[in-house]
């Protein structure tokens, strides 16, 4: 059986010779497990969208370090467009491994709520 992530949308094979087969699993221990990975799919997610909005916001200072030539008066509608751009380029790379950020920083979060506990248990 093959599944994806809704956030990162990589192939996750189960394999058949897995010790515990998905019959052997009480209702509970399945329920637990869709809500981990329903949570991780959500850590994945916020991670990638904090490392996008990181990004776009490099793409805006670099774009400002640029002396604008004059040569085409874009206005406001080329502003708005060219931030729209910005950050659409932004979420691709995000969720594409970017700069690596969003890895790194989930695997901060997780070894920190396993030191600490979950507060929702």
């Amino acid at each position: 059986m093959i599944s994806k992530l809704p956030s990162e949308g990589v192939p996750i094979k189960e394999f058949p010779g897995s010790t515990v087969s998905r019959s052997d699993q009480s209702p509970t221990v399945v329920g637990h497990r869709k809500a981990d990975d329903r949570e991780q799919a959500r850590l994945q997610q916020a991670c990638a969208d904090f490392e996008a909005l990181l990004i776009q916001k490099l793409f805006q200072t670099m774009r400002a370090a640029i002396p604008k030539s004059g040569l085409i008066d874009t206005g406001q509608a080329g502003d708005i467009y060219t931030s729209m751009l910005d950050q659409q380029v932004a979420r691709d790379l995000a969720l594409q491994g970017g700069l690596g950020l969003s890895t790194q920083l989930k695997a901060q979060i997780v070894r920190y709520m396993e030191n600490t506990g979950n507060p929702n248990d």
